[in-house]
């Protein structure tokens, strides 16, 4: 699975590019084609689709398109929450907060789901509690589960890259 993780900096690069400041603005954000406009969509219809199902640990294409190769050449470390310039739906539930990290032989990515009750997210993605109380559900591609991060509803995708 060390797609997986590839795919995932590839897709978070367009986060970089969304929210690095640019030059000569006082640290503002600008778009392209002036000041005082909203930056473009960073993501393509492809990438923002591959970005959901990754988020909802889900088996994906990762042959990425024209705008996610140009992206995944940046290569940007997250490895910490990010605000994406657009929200995304994960489960039916909107999202534009995620998080994506590796550690050793595990990769991780987490959605954020804030005004989302735990249960709500629970049912969402169809995770069942076991007998410690953890709401969690295999899937082909890793370990889904729900928790409550400082007060915020999270959804994780974990990932062994030493299953392959």
């Amino acid at each position: 699975m060390k797609t997986f993780a590839l795919l995932v900096t590839a897709l978070l690069s367009a986060t970089a590019l969304a929210q690095t400041p640019a030059p000569n603005t006082g640290g503002k954000t600008t778009a392209a084609s002036g000041a005082g406009k909203a930056p473009p969509s960073a993501m393509s219809a492809k990438t923002r689709k591959q970005l959901e199902q990754v988020l909802e640990c889900k088996p994906f294409s990762a042959k990425l398109d024209k705008d996610g190769q140009a992206l995944f050449d940046k290569l940007w470390a997250a490895n910490k929450a990010v605000q994406l310039p657009e929200p995304i739906t994960v489960f039916g539930l909107s999202t534009s907060k995620v998080e994506f990290s590796q550690d050793g032989d595990v990769s991780m990515s987490r959605s954020y789901l804030p005004g989302i009750g735990l249960q709500q997210a629970i049912k969402a993605a169809g995770l069942k509690a076991d007998k410690n109380g953890n709401y969690s559900r295999r899937t082909k591609v890793g370990d889904l589960t729900a928790s409550v991060e400082n007060g915020e509803t999270t959804l994780d995708c974990m990932v062994s890259d030493y299953s392959e």
